[in-house]
């Protein structure tokens, strides 16, 4: 329970003037915590392909995102939809997701970086058509984000997904030990944080 509490203390302290004495410390563990992350997406940098840097391969999955949003205007009565950008702000398990249709737009998507990197062709090839599926089935059935039986991958998402030349799986397979190694990392700075400031 103190560990939650010391993350929302983290959370919230960019937004919520502190203690002045406090501050300092709260800013070494964010750093620490962006540091830690920093590492994991060097290292994850090795499995992706040579020769393009960090900015070169996110283009790449938002030029992915952007052809495939023209493929589904093409396919489907809907107009050419085009994200402004994807997010890189997924640190849990998930190799993406995508705003739910019961949230409405504006409709946003979400990448994990560290597993995009290390799994570069299987996010590009799978990960970004799953999640411009759910956008695009949004678009499509706009009545699903009223329904309280909406299933984000119901029926009406699969065939999608399908005509945009994924496969329907939920889930997907790829290695996130090196999430749970950043998120002990994490867990490490917070309670060294406890204990230095009880």
């Amino acid at each position: 329970m103190k560990l939650l509490s010391v993350v929302f203390l983290i959370l919230a302290a960019a937004s919520v003037p502190t203690d002045p004495r406090i501050d300092p410390v709260i800013r070494n563990t964010q750093t620490a915590i962006e540091e830690a992350y920093q590492e994991e997406v060097d290292r994850a940098m090795k499995f992706a392909p040579e020769g393009k840097s960090i900015y070169q391969l996110r283009g790449d999955a938002q030029m992915r995102a952007q052809e495939l949003f023209k493929k589904a205007a093409e396919l489907y009565d809907i107009p050419e939809y085009e994200i402004s950008g994807l997010r890189w702000d997924l640190r849990d398990d998930r190799a993406g997701a995508a705003t739910q249709c019961v949230d409405g737009p504006p409709y946003v998507i979400s990448m994990n970086e560290i597993l995009f990197l290390r799994n570069y062709d299987e996010m590009i090839k799978q990960t970004i058509v799953h999640e411009v599926a759910h956008i695009v089935t949004c678009l499509r059935h706009p009545e699903l984000g009223r329904s309280a039986e909406y299933l984000p991958h119901g029926s009406e998402w699969q065939a999608i997904i399908q005509d945009l030349g994924g496969l329907p799986d939920q889930f997907h397979n790829m290695d996130t030990r090196p999430l749970v190694l950043y998120h002990l990392r994490v867990d490490v700075i917070l309670l060294t944080y406890i204990v230095e400031n009880e």
